[in-house]
């Protein structure tokens, strides 16, 4: 479903998890291969691009099921 979701709005590559491609960034979400952990990186070209690629990666996990979702960094 966050595939179907994050492809709705943004053009996506899915080779390894789901990569969200924004003009000014990306945001990642894939299974870990080693834990039993979802895996979210974010990347952006300056901070303002970088805290909404995490506000909108974050709001997207969370509409789909996972509401103890925190950064860790």
């Amino acid at each position: 479903k966050i595939q179907e979701k994050a492809q709705a709005k943004h053009e996506c590559s899915v080779i390894d998890g789901v990569r969200i491609l924004y003009p000014d960034g990306w945001g990642l979400i894939r299974a870990s291969n080693t834990q039993p952990v979802m895996v979210v990186r974010c990347e952006g070209k300056t901070e303002e691009a970088l805290e909404k690629i995490m506000s909108e990666i974050k709001d997207l996990l969370l509409s789909e099921g996972l509401p103890d979702f925190t950064w860790a960094f």
